[in-house]
């Protein structure tokens, strides 16, 4: 149990680990759901990527020295004494360090989780263990997440699932208004055909993402596939390699890293998501496929494929080892438009329900429940 309001206004701390959109769009959700004050401290300005500045009255980024953090979340906790504190995970040093400050101050502590494995030993085990003792409630992406959570031994009435998402409704607005001719404006400034079959890799390009085993398997599959391209969005470390390994290819198409408005266009743009990721804790670029209507083919080993993925209604799971699967699927979906289309007004239907708002309110509702 937590503490009752210790304010007349209710105050929630959120320590997040860096500006990803759909951690702030998250943020901005709360703070409009919430009925109090709500406050955001990032660990890093970009951790994976650089991300836009959301500084402000109520977002800081914390300093680049982990002890300086720790002193200034620490501080935070033991002046404004919030209510709820709301982490990202459990594993970074400052993450750790507020659940242990907020627990000793007495304020309800939350965690926020993608984690469906671990490789931890015995001690980094009996350490989490510990950890997962002063969590008064865990808030897991979905079912594999929540899983999970029962298997390291928390009681299931210390779990919500939250639904992690992205910006759904959004999506579906600019999809609805602007996505036919976002598609052919993409289309026409990558020269790809407008009957082209496009199919949509998104993430970052390192080895766990598995997009070179996705060109490869691509090349496989091509041959008597007609008109049909392979365009990737992205970049990081296999940048080079991965350029070197498409540059004689006309059917490769590589853009970079897109976001916002870009980005949105060249989902409108496809026909179907590829997601070969050989590790994937969710994957919330499925999320985002399905708001814009497209079809998915994932690896089993995708986090978010028990609650999105539903075989041959929204897409196609396969296992992670299993590339002749893979490529027949790829080519099944390449092949047949009506397939398609069905496949995604499926996928465009279950993930309506998925929205930043529903995860805003799961959150604010697990906190609700216990402040009886």
């Amino acid at each position: 149990m937590g503490k009752a309001t210790n304010h007349e206004i209710p105050k929630m701390l959120v320590v997040l680990i860096e500006p990803a959109g759909y951690m702030v769009a998250l943020v901005d959700e709360l703070q409009k759901q919430f009925p109090g004050e709500v406050e955001t401290r990032f660990v890093s300005q970009g951790m994976t990527q650089p991300w836009a500045s959301v500084e402000g009255s109520s977002n800081q980024i914390l300093s680049e020295f982990t002890a300086v953090s720790i002193g200034q979340v620490a501080s935070q906790i033991w002046q404004q004494n919030p209510d709820v504190v709301l982490v990202a995970g459990w594993r970074h040093p400052v993450v750790v360090s507020a659940i242990v400050f907020a627990k000793l101050r007495g304020c309800f502590v939350m965690s926020i989780s993608d984690t469906w494995q671990s490789d931890a030993d015995f001690i980094e085990q009996l350490g989490k263990r510990m950890l997962f003792g002063l969590i008064n409630h865990f808030l897991p992406a979905g079912t594999r997440q929540r899983s999970f959570l029962i298997e390291q031994g928390v009681a299931a009435n210390r779990i919500t699932v939250a639904q992690m998402t992205v910006d759904v409704d959004a999506m579906h607005q600019f999809d609805a208004t602007r996505g036919t001719e976002a598609a052919k404006e993409f289309r026409r400034k990558y020269g790809v055909g407008s009957d082209d079959v496009v199919c949509l890799f998104v993430g970052r390009l390192s080895e766990e993402k598995g997009v070179e085993r996705l060109l490869d398997d691509f090349e496989t599959m091509e041959a008597g596939q007609g008109a049909v391209r392979l365009v990737i969005v992205g970049d990081g470390p296999l940048l080079t390699q991965i350029q070197a390994k498409a540059f004689h290819r006309d059917t490769v198409l590589m853009t970079g890293r897109l976001s916002g408005d870009e980005l949105w266009s060249a989902f409108s743009a496809a026909d179907l998501l590829v997601c070969p990721s050989t590790v994937e804790p969710w994957g919330l670029v499925v999320n985002e496929s399905m708001a814009f209507g497209l079809p998915v083919l994932v690896n089993d080993c995708c986090g978010c494929a028990d609650d999105l993925v539903v075989e041959n209604e929204t897409g196609f799971i396969v296992e992670k080892e299993n590339r002749g699967q893979f490529v027949k699927c790829l080519g099944h979906l390449i092949g047949d438009e009506d397939e398609r289309r069905r496949l995604g007004l499926n996928a465009r239907k279950l993930i309506a329900g998925w929205t930043i708002s529903n995860q805003a309110h799961n959150i604010i509702g697990a906190w609700a429940k216990h402040q009886g």
